[in-house]
């Protein structure tokens, strides 16, 4: 499978040519009627092609405006984690506001712990540390959020995986979200509450941009 997976992505790219897009990957378990799984069962890959959306600069360099959501993510250990196809609570959250002036919305738990984002993972600045949700009962662990995690041991940040309540997360001195797509952005306001850019957040984004953007070729992970 790893082989045939990447002939086509190396098709995909292909028809890209120089322009730079997005590949997304679906695995499923196979096709079948009902919800008993057959012993054997052949898995089933789809693998598109989308052009990489063009965000405003702004978004990079002053920070992005976002909400907390009144939607709450259900608690279930079985699927934290893991990017499902089953993004119903996302999309309840994300139809809870229209206003372009508004990136992103910030989601809880039902015991008001700071999750995640619609579509990306959250981190901060608390007390000299570098604090990212614990997901270990809701949520979805980001390919970019465990880059992030890694980047940090690299650089002997003092980083914890916490759960936290959305007013202390709020005490932040920085904030950033980031997913696969979009690298890292600064969150500049939550709601009312400003925030500026700083040192650990630019830290991450210059990283991302040297690695995933071009900007500098073939760098080592630490």
């Amino acid at each position: 499978l790893d082989t045939i997976l990447l002939d086509e992505l190396v098709c995909l790219a292909k028809q890209s040519g120089e322009h730079k897009s997005i590949v997304k990957i679906i695995i499923t378990a196979g096709l079948g009627r009902g919800y008993s799984m057959p012993d054997k069962q052949p898995c089933q890959r789809i693998v598109s092609l989308y052009p990489l959306v063009d965000y405003p600069k702004t978004y990079y360099s002053e920070g992005v405006q976002v909400r907390t959501c009144d939607y709450r993510l259900p608690e279930n250990k079985m699927l934290a984690g893991i990017k499902h196809l089953n993004r119903l609570d996302q999309i309840i959250a994300r139809g809870e506001w229209s206003q372009e002036s508004i990136t992103e919305g910030i989601m809880l738990d039902q015991q008001g712990f700071v999750v995640e984002g619609v579509m990306t993972n959250l981190f901060a600045t608390i007390d000299g540390k570098l604090i990212t949700p614990n997901l270990s009962k809701a949520g979805v662990r980001g390919t970019m959020r465990d880059f992030m995690l890694d980047f940090a041991r690299c650089q002997k940040i003092d980083t914890k995986e916490v759960f936290l309540p959305e007013q202390d997360f709020r005490q932040a001195g920085e904030l950033f979200i980031c997913n696969s797509v979009m690298g890292v952005m600064p969150v500049r306001k939550w709601d009312d509450q400003e925030y500026k850019p700083g040192p650990v957040t630019r830290l991450f984004q210059d990283r991302v941009n040297k690695l995933f953007y071009g900007q500098v070729a073939d760098q080592p992970r630490c």
